[in-house]
């Protein structure tokens, strides 16, 4: 059950505790995530544990985290599969394709349940699921974001405004806004509802990744400028800049708490840092280019 092409992605699913369609993580308190008696919380756990690989032989695979059994084949793109992610349930999986269409599958059947198309015979570079999954944003090369009604299908919203291909799209905590990473050295901040641009927020080159802190009021970017900057989701302030690789830094992410930054760069490292100071506090070196760089969880492990 092995892919014949390269991996392009992976994505893990397990159990989750939710809250107003949030992640609670375990290091948090139930008051400080604005929990009191009588809230309702829902517990989803996904068996087996699962993981998902995107390969450019056009498939994906679901994968026994604990045997490293392959249980699922995805055939149905026409191109590479670029990206893959799990619902918030973990009942079903999201794939992004060369062949400018999105997919929504089940993973107890591993049956397609929805195509999503739209974009202009382009090439797909993300596709994500909002945080309660009501919702799918995919990003392509034809310049453009579409959200779309998982359940449907029906494109609910296209952003438009970059003047080079749309390298990733995100929303935002609570849904309300967009967040979007171009090749024409810009991320871009919308009203996730009526597509209105709100801030533009500009680097020397090409941003290649872009997210929101777990709170959602900052933003994180990676660049081909060799840095990485948080910026104020509300202004588009520019607050902090990583300054450090010598590089592309090719992505970048919050730790659970938002305390820390970790990046990923063409280099061969990489780094942890402050996200208070700015400050480099670890290095990890790699022989070659780094393509992306996760935290667990927990924020207690690097991958």
């Amino acid at each position: 059950c092995n892919h014949i092409g390269n991996v392009l992605g992976v994505h893990f699913a397990w159990a989750r505790l939710l809250f107003c369609g949030r992640e609670l993580l375990g290091e948090e308190t139930l008051s400080a995530c604005g929990i009191c008696e009588g809230s309702q919380l829902h517990l989803v756990v996904s068996e087996p544990r699962c993981v998902a690989t995107a390969s450019t032989d056009n498939t994906t695979r679901l994968w026994n985290a604990d045997s490293g059994e392959c249980f699922a084949t995805l055939g149905g793109h026409a191109r590479e599969v670029s990206c893959v992610t799990f619902s918030p349930d973990g009942a079903r999986v999201l794939t992004a394709s060369m062949d400018a269409t999105a997919k929504l599958w089940s993973v107890d059947t591993g049956v397609c349940l929805r195509t999503y198309t739209g974009h202009a015979s382009r090439a797909l570079t993300s596709a994500v699921f909002s945080p309660g999954g009501e919702r799918v944003l995919t990003a392509s090369l034809d310049l453009t974001a579409k959200s779309f009604d998982t359940e449907s299908g029906d494109c609910l919203q296209t952003f438009e405004g970059h003047t080079r291909a749309v390298n990733m799209a995100v929303f935002s905590p609570d849904t309300s806004m967009v967040l979007t990473a171009s090749s024409d050295a810009a991320a871009r901040l919308w009203n996730a509802t009526t597509g209105e641009r709100l801030h533009s927020m500009w680097h020397a080159y090409a941003v290649n990744s872009a997210v929101f802190s777990p709170d959602g009021r900052r933003a994180l970017t990676a660049s081909g400028d060799s840095t990485a900057v948080i910026w104020s989701a509300d202004t588009g302030e520019r607050l902090r800049t990583l300054d450090g690789h010598i590089r592309s830094v090719n992505s970048a992410v919050f730790s659970p708490d938002a305390l820390y930054v970790l990046t990923a760069a063409a280099d061969g490292t990489a780094k942890f840092w402050s996200s208070g100071s700015g400050d480099c506090i670890q290095n990890f070196q790699h022989a070659h280019l780094i393509s992306s760089a996760v935290l667990s969880p927990g924020g207690m492990e690097i991958l």
